[in-house]
């Protein structure tokens, strides 16, 4: 679908009321038909879907959806992990980088 917008500074958003695209329109180029002179823009318009916040929370329970929050805790315990991890790796770079230098003097 093709669609053509201009920008109202008024409502500070983007309006297509006033812009008809033609039959001239093809995937490479966009020709529109319009009863006033501004900067406009046209293009593929994809409608985004809309989230339904009221029914994300009523079904945020645990036991309705347990495979998001086991999917949560393994990702943040993973997380842990590699930070103690990287903690150790640290100190052991640290303890050989201080070796090092005690050896050399």
């Amino acid at each position: 679908m093709f669609s053509s917008w201009f920008f109202d500074s008024l409502a500070y958003s983007f309006v297509s009321t006033l812009f008809q695209p033609t039959s001239l329109s093809s995937e490479e180029e966009i020709r529109c038909e319009t009863t006033h002179l501004t900067t406009f823009a046209g293009g593929w318009v994809v409608a985004p879907n809309t989230i339904d916040w009221n029914f994300v929370f009523a079904n945020a329970d645990f036991f309705k959806n347990p495979t998001l929050y086991v999917t949560e805790i393994v990702i943040i315990l993973l997380y842990i992990i590699a930070m103690i991890w990287a903690r150790r790796k640290d100190r052991q770079d640290v303890e050989q980088v201080l070796y090092y230098s005690v050896i050399t003097y």
